[in-house]
């Protein structure tokens, strides 16, 4: 279990504005959900602003971390419009799986042996790649929670 990540559609007349009132959004019908399951710390870290340089497109969905209380934790959640949605798919695409495996290599999150963490990591990278370019292909944002 532990802390994951998950996004949903939500449909093209939305905006940021409108699906700030995430919670309503995930209780409706919504046509798609990615699961990065832990993946998303490496894809956050890869796209993170490096000192001196501006954050990547991409970081705006891996962007956040759940809040420390006395009895666990209250999960980030963030609506992404249409329009974000768009620039994030065009940089997703524009990423190169070979400095995604590098990087993770070169700072693993989980440790693992080998190159399995980075092949772990590529997989779910390609499975953002699809569902962010379906969504900027309708029009779509997203809400989504990292908890």
């Amino acid at each position: 279990m532990g802390i994951r990540y998950f996004a949903h559609a939500v449909g093209y007349a939305y905006t940021s504005e409108q699906v700030s009132d995430s919670l309503a959004v995930r209780r409706s019908q919504y046509p798609a959900t990615l699961d990065l399951d832990k993946a998303f710390r490496s894809l956050q870290n890869f796209t993170r602003p490096k000192p001196g340089m501006q954050s990547r497109p991409a970081f705006a969905m891996f962007e956040g971390a759940v809040t420390d209380t006395d009895y666990g934790y209250l999960p980030f959640e963030r609506a992404l419009g249409a329009a974000e949605v768009q620039e994030i798919a065009a940089d997703l695409a524009a990423i190169d799986d070979e400095d995604v495996a590098a990087d993770v290599r070169a700072h693993p999150v989980y440790r693992d042996p080998g190159d399995r963490e980075a092949q772990y990591v590529l997989s779910y990278l390609r499975q953002a790649r699809e569902f962010m370019a379906t969504l900027a292909a309708n029009g779509q944002g997203i809400v989504y929670t990292i908890g």
